[in-house]
């Protein structure tokens, strides 16, 4: 028994070094630098129809310029976007709206 326990401990530790890792390794991923102007201006103008605060579409777009491949996200409109990443959009838009 006594085994068993030690071995599971060591599988519980392992789990939890290789989860700081990938969350580090996400972190890092999404923190690649400011977003380009192009796509600040792609994603206001798809925004506004919407006729939403300057500042939250700032924030919004900030927000979800890290979250797909800007080189496609460049050729979508603000549905396709949408679409494309509903949870990421979901908590762009609350957190634009804090």
């Amino acid at each position: 028994m006594r085994l068993h326990t030690f071995d599971t401990a060591r599988a519980v530790g392992a789990l939890a070094i290789s989860l700081v890792i990938v969350t580090l390794g996400a972190a890092a991923q999404a923190q690649d630098g400011p977003p380009s102007e192009e796509w600040m201006a792609h994603c206001a103008r798809n925004l506004a129809p919407e006729q939403l605060p300057e500042k939250v579409v700032r924030a919004y777009c900030q927000c979800m310029a890290g979250i797909g491949e800007e080189a496609d996200m460049l050729a979508w409109s603000q549905i396709q976007l949408e679409r494309s990443y509903p949870p990421a959009h979901v908590q762009c838009h609350e957190a634009a709206r804090k």
